[in-house]
C-alpha cells in the first residue's frame, strides 16, 4: 500500500530520474541510434514522435499536462519492465535456444488451445476434440452480406446511436478523432446519408451504437438466451452494417479511413459473436496500415493523424493477437514491422469539452464524458498494450512446444521463468494510476473498465501457472525439488483462484465476449484437472463456478453453435469428479 500511496502522488508529467542515459526513450525503444539533439532529436522531429529524454524536459508545448502524465507513467513501467525482462540466466540454462524475442506476436503454437488441456494425462483418452473453428465460425455469413438497398436510412436516432458508439465502444478502442465524428453527423442529419467513404464511417459507427448496450451491473432482464434479449438489436444493426459494407469499395486505399472502417466492421463482427469474421477484417487493416506507414515514411503530418495512425495499428495487432489465442489463424505481417511508437499518443484531454460541445445542444448522454473518464479510458487503453505485450512474451517463452515439454524442461528453470514474469507483472500492478488501481484478487464487476483491465492480468497470471499445474500433475519435481514445494504451492492457489474468476455469468454482450467464453472453458479445465488430481479440494464455491459456466452456456449456445458441446462436454468432465447438474 505504501507504493500505492506513492504512486497517487506522482501526478506531474515528469519524474525524477537516477540515471544519466545517452538516447531517448523512442529510440532505445526501437534500437536504433540517437543522435541526442535537444530538446528533440533528429528521428523524433522527423517522425512526430513525443522526445524524452531522462533528466532532461523535453519541449511538450503541444500536449496538454493530462495527455503528458498518461504518457509519462506507461513508459516510465515499460522501460522498468524491459530493464527486468531478460531472463538471461533462464535461457542460458535451456537446452534449446530461447526463440527471438518479439513482444508484438504470439509465435505460431498449438499448445495455448482448449484441446491441448484435454490432452493431458490426467483427462485420459476418453475427451473427443473440441475445435475452435466450427459450424459457427465458418458457416457462410448470410445475415451480415446482403446487399439490398432498404430504402433511406433513417437518421431520426443517429445521435443517439453515436452517444451509444461512444460510450459503450470507443471508450475502449478510441480510434476516431470524436471532433471529426460530430462534425461529420451534423452534416448527416442535415443532408441525409450519402453512397460516400464518410458516410461509410459513419454507419459503422451506427451499426456498433446499435448492437451494443451500456454496461450495467448486475444485469436485469436477462432471458434465457442471448437471441431473445439481443436479436432484436442485432437486427436493428444489421441494416446500417449492410449499407456501410456497400460503401467500403469507395474507402480510399491504404489510407486513415480506410483503417478506421475495417477496425470497426472487424470489432462488429466480434459484437455478433462471429470472430474469424473479424479476423479477416482486422487483417485487411494491418496491411493497410504497412503500406500506409511505407508511404508516409518520413513524411510529416499533423498531431492527429500521427496520433491516430498510432492507435490503429496497436489495435489491429492487439486484436490479431486476442483471436490468435483461441484460432489457428496466420499471423498478420504488421507483427514484424516496426511499431511507430512505443504507445499511441493521447488525444490532448483537456480540449475533450470542446469535441464534446456538438452533442450537448442535443442532449445527449456524450456530453456526459468528462476529462476524467476520458483520462482514465486511456490510461486502460495504454495498459491493455502493455499487459499484452508481456503476456505475448510468457506464451512465446513458455508454450513454444507442446505442453509436454514442460515434464522435460528442468523445473528451476521454470520456477526462475515465472518468477521473472511474476516481478513483471507486480511491477505493472504496482504502477498502475489512480484512476485505473484495483486490488487484484478482489472482482470488480461493478466497474466496466476496471473489470476488464483486471481480467486482462488474470489472463495473464493463468498461461504463466499452467505449466506449474501440468508439472505438479505428471511430474515428481516436488518430491525431487523439495525447496520449490512453497511455490508451487502459492502458484497453483493463485491459479485456482484466478480461473474460479472466469467462472462467473457473462450476459453482457461487447467486443470480447466471445473471448471470454472461450476463457471460461479453458479456466474450467484447469480447475478439473485440479480436481481429477486432487491438487483441488472440491468446495461449495467450487460447484457454484460450475453452475455459473453452465448458466452462461446455455444463455449463449442458441447464438453460438459449439457451445452447447462445450457445455455436454464439461458436463460429462464434472460428472466423473462427483459433480453432477440437471440439464434443462
Amino acid at each position: 500500500m505504501a507504493k500505492y500511496a506513492r504512486a497517487r502522488d506522482r501526478t506531474g508529467s515528469t519524474y525524477s530520474r537516477k540515471r544519466a542515459v545517452t538516447a531517448c526513450r523512442v529510440c532505445r525503444f526501437r534500437k536504433t541510434k540517437c543522435d541526442n539533439s535537444r530538446p528533440v532529436c533528429g528521428f523524433c522531429q522527423k517522425n512526430g514522435e513525443i522526445c524524452v529524454f531522462e533528466g532532461f524536459k523535453s519541449d511538450y508545448s503541444t500536449f496538454d499536462p493530462a495527455s503528458l502524465a498518461i504518457l509519462d507513467r506507461l513508459n516510465d513501467i515499460s522501460s522498468q519492465i524491459t530493464q527486468l525482462e531478460r531472463l538471461s540466466t533462464s535461457e542460458k540454462s535451456q537446452e534449446s535456444s530461447a526463440p527471438e524475442e518479439n513482444d508484438m506476436v504470439i509465435m505460431s503454437t498449438d499448445s495455448l488451445y482448449e484441446q491441448n488441456i484435454l490432452d493431458w494425462p490426467i483427462f485420459g483418452s476418453s475427451c473427443r476434440v473440441v475445435s475452435a473453428i466450427d459450424s459457427s465460425l465458418s458457416q457462410a455469413d448470410d445475415k451480415c452480406s446482403g446487399t439490398d438497398d432498404g430504402g433511406d436510412i433513417p437518421t431520426n436516432d443517429l445521435w443517439k446511436l453515436i452517444d451509444q458508439f461512444l460510450f459503450n465502444v470507443h471508450i475502449k478502442n478510441p480510434i476516431l478523432d470524436v471532433q471529426s465524428l460530430i462534425v461529420l453527423a451534423r452534416d448527416v442529419a442535415k443532408n441525409g446519408f450519402r453512397f460516400d467513404a464518410s458516410s461509410c464511417l459513419l454507419l459503422h459507427v451506427c451499426a456498433l451504437g446499435a448492437v451494443s448496450t451500456t454496461y450495467m451491473y448486475p444485469q436485469t432482464n436477462i432471458g434465457i438466451s442471448s437471441t431473445e434479449t439481443g436479436g432484436t438489436k442485432i437486427q436493428r444493426s444489421l441494416l446500417y452494417f449492410r449499407e456501410a459494407s456497400r460503401r467500403l469499395s469507395l474507402v480510399p486505399k491504404f489510407s486513415l479511413l480506410e483503417m478506421q472502417c475495417y477496425v470497426l466492421s472487424g470489432i462488429y463482427h466480434m459484437f455478433t459473436m462471429r470472430p474469424l469474421h473479424a479476423w479477416t477484417q482486422f487483417h485487411t487493416t494491418s496491411v493497410s496500415c504497412q503500406i500506409y506507414l511505407e508511404q508516409n515514411n518520413g513524411r510529416l503530418t499533423d498531431t492527429l493523424s500521427r496520433s491516430l495512425e498510432q492507435r490503429l495499428f496497436w489495435t489491429a495487432l492487439k486484436s490479431e493477437c486476442e483471436i490468435r489465442e483461441y484460432i489457428p489463424v496466420p499471423s498478420f505481417g504488421i507483427a514484424n514491422f516496426k511499431s511507430p511508437s512505443m504507445f499511441p499518443c493521447p488525444p490532448c484531454i483537456s480540449s475533450g469539452s470542446e469535441q464534446r460541445r456538438g452533442l450537448e445542444t442535443i442532449g445527449g448522454l456524450a456530453s456526459n464524458i468528462d476529462a476524467t473518464v476520458e483520462r482514465k479510458s486511456w490510461y486502460y487503453y495504454l495498459t491493455e498494450i502493455l499487459l499484452r505485450k508481456i503476456q505475448n512474451r510468457v506464451i512465446n517463452t513458455l508454450y513454444k512446444d507442446r505442453n509436454e515439454s514442460w515434464a522435460t524442461m528442468s523445473f528451476p528453470t521454470l520456477v526462475e521463468i515465472i518468477s521473472e514474469f511474476e516481478t513483471q507483472l507486480s511491477k505493472c500492478h504496482e504502477q498502475l494510476a489512480v484512476d485505473v488501481y484495483f486490488d487484484l484478487d478482489t472482482l470488480h464487476r461493478h466497474d466496466e473498465i476496471i473489470y476488464h483491465l483486471q481480467a486482462r492480468f488474470w489472463e495473464t497470471y493463468k498461461y504463466l501457472y499452467r505449466p506449474v499445474l501440468y508439472c505438479a500433475i505428471h511430474t515428481s519435481a516436488e518430491a525431487t525439488y523439495p525447496q520449490y514445494c512453497a511455490f508451487v504451492s502459492s502458484a497453483l492457489s493463485k491459479l485456482f483462484r484466478y480461473c474460479s474468476q472466469f467462472c462467473h455469468s457473462i450476459y453482457y454482450r461487447h467486443h470480447g465476449t466471445w473471448l471470454v467464453l472461450r476463457s471460461m472453458f479453458s479456466s474450467s479445465l484447469i480447475l478439473l484437472a485440479g480436481l481429477k488430481s486432487g491438487r483441488l479440494v472440491c468446495k461449495e464455491s467450487t460447484k457454484e463456478c460450475f453452475i455459473e459456466v453452465f448458466r452462461t452456456l446455455r444463455y449463449w449456445e442458441d447464438e453460438i453453435s459449439g457451445v452447447r458441446d462445450i457445455r455436454k462436454l464439461l458436463e460429462g468432465l464434472c460428472a466423473d469428479v462427483g459433480m453432477v447438474f440437471v440439464s434443462r
